[in-house]
């Protein structure tokens, strides 16, 4: 599916914007992944410790894992675009439509005493 998306959207890219799209693809996916699997290895594995009566419902014999599959498949979509934050604004940067300036302007001082601006 991902070639013939290229095969579509391909024809119509500069150069420069060809050029883009590998690292693009490979970083969202590698993140996109990263999100998964934090939700795997941290939110289920506490929600099911922590909630006994979820628990109970999934530990039942002959329930299967419905309820716990439903949370994951659920989830899953939420948290790989979640960890895709970056590749967006990098994209809305490299088009313009964002400048770096809004982007600082923009970013919470902290609570912890640290300056909202980086000292590189």
């Amino acid at each position: 599916m991902l070639y013939q998306a290229w095969a579509f959207v391909a024809p119509g890219l500069y150069e420069h914007e060809k050029k883009l799209a590998l690292p693009l693809v490979i970083g969202s996916t590698v993140l996109f992944l990263t999100g998964v699997a934090v939700l795997l290895l941290l939110r289920l594995r506490q929600g099911v410790q922590l909630h006994p009566q979820f628990r109970a419902q999934v530990d039942q014999p002959g329930a299967g894992h419905r309820g716990l599959f439903q949370l994951r498949d659920h989830d899953v979509p939420r948290f790989g675009v979640t960890f895709e934050i970056p590749i967006v604004v990098i994209v809305l940067v490299r088009m313009g439509l964002v400048s770096l300036e809004k982007l600082r302007d923009a970013r919470p001082t902290s609570s912890w005493g640290l300056s909202s601006s980086p000292r590189w």
